[in-house]
């Protein structure tokens, strides 16, 4: 991703990769069929490990709730320098790509949580499934902006203010959301 993906050639993804150009073709008829599915391989993963996360009744929806939230956010930080790539200028089409895919991929995910709770009493979230589409798409937008921030406490606090807006959206007590980042 050095170049970004506009300027990047088949054949300088076979040569990184080790592979013949035949079998890339083989495989893809572009690029952007790759690209295509290497965004969709990417967030099949998360929105699997979140699905078990859903599945796991060992753990209470507000648990549950915090790991979501934590994984999402971590799963960047584990992958910082894919992360760093993905938001310089050259890499706006992956980007993009990621970030439609993944607003098709999480949201249902996460809606099957808050409804959850709803329906337990735990939470109460008027109009759920808009509302969530609003936090999701602007959490994305507002965190981007400060994660690559050289000082730690501004991405730290903005942390804060996204839990309590979460916490305030859903109707729960201040405090009732602690992620650990």
């Amino acid at each position: 991703m050095e170049k970004g993906f506009d300027n990047t050639s088949v054949n300088d993804i076979v040569k990184k990769v080790g592979v013949a150009q035949g079998l890339f073709y083989y495989y893809f008829s572009s690029k952007y069929e790759m690209l295509n599915a290497v965004v969709e391989r990417y967030l099949d993963r998360i929105a699997v490990s979140l699905n078990e996360l859903m599945e796991d009744n060992s753990l209470n929806t507000e648990k549950k709730l915090v790991l979501f939230l934590e994984f999402l956010l971590k799963y960047g930080e584990k992958n910082e320098n894919f992360a760093a790539d993905l938001h310089r200028d050259e890499n706006a089409i992956i980007h993009h790509k990621l970030t439609d895919k993944a607003n098709e991929l999480i949201p249902p995910i996460f809606l099957r949580l808050i409804n959850e709770g709803v329906e337990k009493g735990i939470w109460s979230m008027p109009y759920s499934g808009e509302m969530l589409e609003i936090l999701v798409l602007g959490i994305g937008d507002y965190l981007h902006k400060y994660y690559f921030s050289p000082d730690a406490g501004v991405f730290e606090n903005k942390m804060k203010v996204l839990e309590r807006f979460i916490e305030q959206m859903l109707g729960a007590e201040e405090g009732s959301l602690s992620l650990e980042l």
